[in-house]
């Protein structure tokens, strides 16, 4: 039987799909130390997994909230989102294309959070 892809020759693993204690810790690597214990912060998370901006992070946020129909959380992540440099057109942009998918009730919803976040702002 072929080796898992996990798996390697090296001595320093203890077993297949076992990492060594010495293995080095990737940005990606969910043990990173800063995200053990449950010390996973979102500054923290951002130092462990540098690969996407607070820019992206906060526009899949607010998708991800859309889509799962979580508004009373949407409000704060609108404002992060603008904060971290999202315009209010992408904003509206992103809700209606997470609206064709998750459906009418929940991207409404969340266009009637952000619409009342837009026109506090004036």
């Amino acid at each position: 039987m072929p080796p898992s892809p996990q798996s390697t020759d090296s001595p320093t693993n203890s077993g297949p799909g076992q990492k060594s204690a010495a293995a080095p810790q990737t940005s990606t690597d969910p043990t990173c130390r800063y995200c053990r214990r449950g010390k996973a912060v979102p500054i923290r998370w951002r130092l462990c997994n540098p690969e996407l901006s607070a820019r992206d992070r906060s526009l899949i946020t607010v998708a991800v909230l859309t889509a799962g129909g979580n508004t009373d959380q949407l409000g704060f992540h609108i404002g992060r989102a603008i904060d971290n440099g999202v315009t209010q057109e992408e904003l509206i942009e992103a809700i209606t294309h997470v609206t064709f998918y998750a459906g009418w009730p929940r991207g409404m919803s969340a266009m009637g959070v952000a619409k009342q976040l837009f026109t506090d702002d004036k």
